[in-house]
């Protein structure tokens, strides 16, 4: 990646306080200072996320997605050529029960990958009659994965959600899991105590506090900036852009932003120095508010990956390190691609090759499987 100021390891915030020294700023100073850095530093996380997830979209549309398609068809012609070598081969009575397992076991790793019609016949040629699950035995099936699911998570799994779709029933668990806390919560809030009840008061004040020093500076930008007092017609266009940015960023409570256009009017730094620390305490407040709110989308994007690659949450997952995995995902596929349609024109052409391959081939391993 080209590297560009948003690597930098340390952003100075153009709304920071000021001193001679730090020494001279108050504690609350210090530590409105050391939020502002820590958002900044946050912004950075979320922007590095971001672009790794364009590129990898990119990547993944441009690159890995058609090589996943094109191994997929190869795939398919391959358990056609072996159908064929079936059908027209002069075989042993073992060679024929391992092709025929070997047949089932990759219509099986292909069946979910594409609606190939003949494929789905060759599978349904193949299949043992007593692994063909009737409509009463699928169902029974079914439920016991119901009650597996109850088992291992305390959820039940509703009658709407296939228990043969993993997304489905990811996305079902993570609403489960959402009601769960959500009544929880509800629960404890009626069991509060007083020393609760006292902190809940306080961040109340604090809120308001906040929201309350937001809505001062919008007010002071929104007196500063109307564009219907402005007789300069370019002025008076820079104004409205001015004013649209103030917008957005009081609508999202983006304190930093406001004092960044506010900085554009005003002295604010110096006000900023002028301030009581009660009030820098508010400000603390919603730039906490702020930074929670960036770690919780640079968090999602994250976790996001980790789920794709089978990660832990707990595992530790950089942009950099997403973007190798990547590039050695693609590889492989090409290097599979590549070894895949060479066997299969050796299977076409060289009867001699494909049983010396048949002989040696090994079922059911966790190894690609040509």
């Amino acid at each position: 990646m080209p590297s560009s100021p948003l690597t930098a390891t340390h952003v100075r915030s153009v709304v920071a306080i000021e001193a001679a020294s730090e020494q001279s700023l108050s504690p609350a100073q210090r530590k409105y200072n050391a939020a502002l850095e820590k958002i900044e530093k946050q912004k950075v996380a979320l922007e590095q996320w971001q672009q790794a997830h364009e590129q990898c979209q990119r990547q993944v549309a441009g690159k890995y997605e058609p090589l996943r398609q094109q191994l997929v068809n190869e795939q398919v012609k391959l358990v056609c050529v072996f159908d064929d070598h079936l059908m027209t081969t002069k075989l042993t009575k073992n060679q024929r029960s391992k092709l025929i397992s070997i047949i089932i076991e990759l219509c099986e790793q292909l069946i979910d990958e594409t609606d190939h019609a003949e494929l789905h016949a060759i599978y349904q040629r193949y299949l043992p009659e007593e692994t063909r699950l009737t409509d009463e035995e699928q169902a029974e099936m079914d439920a016991a994965l119901r009650s597996a699911f109850e088992d291992a998570f305390g959820f039940s799994l509703d009658e709407s959600v296939d228990v043969n779709d993993p997304d489905m029933i990811a996305k079902h668990l993570f609403e489960q899991q959402q009601a769960y806390q959500a009544q929880h919560q509800a629960q404890r809030a009626r069991k509060k105590t007083a020393k609760q009840l006292e902190k809940e008061a306080k961040e109340k004040a604090e809120a308001e506090s906040a929201q309350e020093s937001i809505q001062a500076i919008y007010r002071q930008l929104v007196k500063a900036l109307h564009p219907d007092r402005e007789a300069d017609e370019a002025r008076r266009a820079r104004k409205t852009q001015l004013m649209q940015a103030v917008t957005v960023a009081y609508e999202e409570k983006n304190l930093i932003k406001l004092l960044e256009l506010q900085l554009q009017e005003t002295q604010v730094s110096q006000q900023l120095h002028q301030l009581s620390d009660n009030k820098i305490q508010s400000f603390i407040k919603l730039l906490e508010q702020q930074w929670q709110q960036l770690k919780a989308e640079t968090q999602q994007i994250e976790q996001r990956y980790k789920m794709m690659l089978g990660m832990a949450h707990f595992d530790r997952l950089t942009p950099k390190k997403l973007q190798s995995y990547l590039k050695e995902d693609i590889a492989r596929l090409e290097q599979q691609l590549q070894q895949t349609r060479s066997d299969r024109r050796n299977f076409e052409q060289d009867i001699d090759y494909f049983k010396a391959w048949l002989k040696y081939y090994r079922l059911s391993i966790d190894d690609d499987w040509i």
